[in-house]
């Protein structure tokens, strides 16, 4: 269960994101995952938070990108590939 507060400024429409079985909300330490392939009994995908507070979430086929403030006149966005069993691997950003 997350027990974090949700990030994007409290905007749920833009701090929830789903790639294949896999659930994602953006929180304001990072990102929570969650494998819902069995949804009476979701696992939890660990994931290491990227570098910025995350602004918005978006799954795109394989891949689920967390998307931060813009910097200096630069968007910042963080890219993890998310495997099709995501409870098995640690996923990081790229």
């Amino acid at each position: 269960m997350c027990e974090e507060e949700l990030g994007c400024g409290g905007d749920a429409s833009a701090c929830v994101a789903s790639v294949g079985t896999a659930a994602f909300v953006g929180t304001t330490t990072g990102i929570s995952g969650f494998d819902l392939a069995n949804p009476v009994a979701p696992g939890a995908i660990t994931l290491d938070p990227p570098p910025f507070a995350v602004q918005r979430l978006v799954g795109s086929g394989t891949h689920l990108l967390a998307v931060g403030p813009i910097t200096s006149g630069t968007l910042v966005v963080a890219v993890y590939d998310v495997p099709a069993k995501p409870t098995l691997a640690r996923l990081y950003p790229s």
